[in-house]
């Protein structure tokens, strides 16, 4: 019957219109707040649309030379002029130092603006209210979602933001308030940082179980033999160890500190080699009794991999020393338990001398070749 079938209908679109809220939502700001030495850093990302939309509100005039309603740097900077500032929470103004306009990067529709503030007091501020109407000021239903991305002293990193709320319409402004002081907090992060970095990489693991797969094992003609017994196998993988852990240290504290440049997108394709290398010797001899002197190197590009989260950090030369050697601390206690985990699967396969075993641990290296090559070639692409 007809009444069933609208009745029908309606209960269908009364489920499905949360859905269709979800997927239509509207766009949205996001404002990232760091807390840096002596100064605070406000970046802003937004959508170019909603920019063009608020702008063409706003009757802002187009540069000359471009055409109507053309975004700029020029007419942006304009159009953010006198909508952004901060205020101690008696009102006194902070200053503002510089103001940045990027436009979108290829591929994205959003445009950052970045400013540099400085508190009223001339002191670290614990508390600051940021007064913001890009957007908001010209369309009542835009949503600006700030967040707290870095706040050395009080053990907040990037890697964590914390959510401190969103501006629309009304009010126009947001109080930001710090977390309490915490001894070592900076410090106790980034050795959990540094702790889950290598846990979670599985470049890193699989290059520190292609050093097992030869610790310990002998030259005969070219081709590897069993290790003569555990204990030379543990002493050969503790000196590897060694060795990685003493090159990636000194890579991580050189780039950190800026005595080496960053080594880029390039150190991803540079750990995939050492992974693929360390696999092919595990297969054939490549460079016996050098085992040492090439696994200090790959360390170095692995901590140049690590220490390209620490360059974006901004930090002091204080705050940097003291975040490489807890991100470095971190990272080798990791780096130790999965050491230590392998073992029960490392030791027979090296102190057999059953041919069968010998194929396995040859399976092994050719499994890491795969997966290492797999990783080349999404990297190079």
């Amino acid at each position: 019957m007809r009444w069933v079938r609208l009745l029908q209908q309606g209960l269908w679109w009364w489920l499905c219109w949360p859905m269709v809220g979800v997927a239509h939502d509207m766009p949205q700001s996001m404002v990232s707040v760091q807390v840096l030495s002596g100064y605070w850093q406000v970046q802003a990302r937004l959508p170019e649309d909603r920019l063009m939309l608020a702008m063409a509100q706003a009757a802002q005039p187009a540069s000359s030379g471009s055409p109507p309603n053309a975004l700029t740097e020029a007419t942006v900077r304009s159009y953010a002029q006198g909508r952004f500032w901060a205020t101690d929470p008696d009102g006194q103004p902070w200053v503002l130092m510089s103001t940045e306009v990027l436009p979108p990067a290829p591929g994205t529709n959003e445009w950052t603006l970045r400013w540099q503030l400085h508190p009223a007091s001339g002191l670290q501020a614990e508390r600051v209210r940021l007064h913001y109407e890009l957007i908001t000021r010209e369309i009542a239903t835009h949503v600006v979602v700030f967040t707290l991305t870095q706040d050395w002293e009080r053990g907040e990193l990037p890697q964590q933001p914390r959510l401190l709320g969103s501006v629309s319409h009304a009010p126009l402004w947001l109080d930001v308030h710090r977390r309490a002081p915490a001894p070592w907090a900076g410090a106790l992060s980034m050795a959990r940082q540094g702790f889950w970095h290598l846990l979670e990489g599985a470049d890193h693991l699989l290059f520190l179980a292609t050093l097992w797969w030869t610790a310990g094992l002998r030259l005969h003609r070219g081709r590897w033999q069993a290790a003569p017994s555990r204990r030379a196998v543990w002493q050969a993988m503790l000196w590897r160890v060694s060795a990685f852990t003493l090159g990636h240290s000194l890579a991580l504290m050189a780039v950190a500190l800026h005595w080496l440049p960053p080594a880029g997108r390039v150190v991803e394709v540079l750990i995939a080699v050492t992974v693929a290398l360390c696999a092919l010797h595990a297969l054939r001899p490549l460079f016996p009794r050098r085992e040492l002197a090439l696994v200090t190197a790959f360390g170095a590009i692995h901590g140049s991999a690590f220490a390209e989260g620490l360059t974006a950090l901004h930090l002091n030369t204080s705050q940097l020393l003291g975040a490489c050697l807890a991100f470095n601390a971190g990272l080798e206690l990791a780096q130790l338990l999965v050491v230590v985990a392998m073992a029960p699967l490392a030791l027979p396969l090296a102190c057999s001398t059953r041919p069968h075993v010998n194929q396995i641990r040859q399976g092994l290296a050719i499994c890491t070749l795969v997966m290492a090559l797999v990783w080349l070639g999404q990297r190079l692409a």
